[in-house]
């Protein structure tokens, strides 16, 4: 909700903003700097996806005599 630009009076669509039909309830000063305060998200690539080993592993094993 803290990050949605839609409370500035815009809308965002395909990554671009454009003029809303609606009127603003924050202003976009505001908005802004409640951006600065908030953790950055990291939008690239999962680099800890790997980094955890999974749940079962070594604990299943496939019976190959099936």
């Amino acid at each position: 909700m803290l990050s949605n630009k839609t409370y500035t009076g815009v809308i965002v669509y395909a990554g671009e903003e454009h003029p809303g039909n609606h009127e603003a309830i924050i202003s976009r000063d505001l908005f802004d700097r409640v951006q600065d305060r908030l953790p950055k998200r990291n939008k690239g690539s999962r680099p800890n996806a790997q980094t955890y080993p999974y749940l079962l592993t070594s604990m299943i094993f496939a019976n190959a005599a099936a």
